[in-house]
């Protein structure tokens, strides 16, 4: 953690980060937090979703904040949410442009890190159809 790759150290916990001490935690959880921000402000949705998303999978469990009043839980939501829905917007932009094999990667980024959400499951699905639709139609073209 001394070059300040919190997302690293967090990542030796595996599944969870009970086997580190407070001090450690303490240090890291924040920091981790701080890099999904300087993403989030560099608009690298997608790494910053993922860091806030693993963040949040540590907090199974806390009612409030994963340490003290540090990282409070729901901004964790927050930030994850505002990520998938920056990437809905670029990947609707894509397939409206008819970029449907760069909207279809675009959404497939949301479900790897929120496999719950519901617009990129039914965009994913639509474009995927339409592009083997599209395939299958320039295969028939002599």
């Amino acid at each position: 953690m001394s070059q300040g790759d919190y997302l690293a150290a967090l990542g030796l916990a595996g599944d969870s980060a009970k086997g580190y001490s407070a001090e450690i935690l303490s240090r890291a959880l924040p920091g981790a937090y701080g890099q999904g921000e300087e993403m989030l402000s560099k608009e690298h949705y997608a790494e910053a979703g993922a860091t806030f998303a693993y963040l949040l999978s540590l907090a199974k469990g806390e009612k409030t904040s994963l340490v003290g009043d540090e990282v409070p839980i729901e901004e964790l939501a927050r930030q994850r949410d505002f990520c998938a829905e920056q990437l809905m917007v670029q990947g609707m932009t894509e397939y409206r442009n008819g970029l449907l094999e760069e909207a279809i990667g675009t959404w497939e980024q949301i479900l790897a890190f929120s496999p719950e959400h519901e617009g990129a499951q039914k965009s994913l699905a639509t474009s995927r159809t339409q592009l083997a639709n599209l395939k299958a139609l320039a295969k028939e073209e002599p």
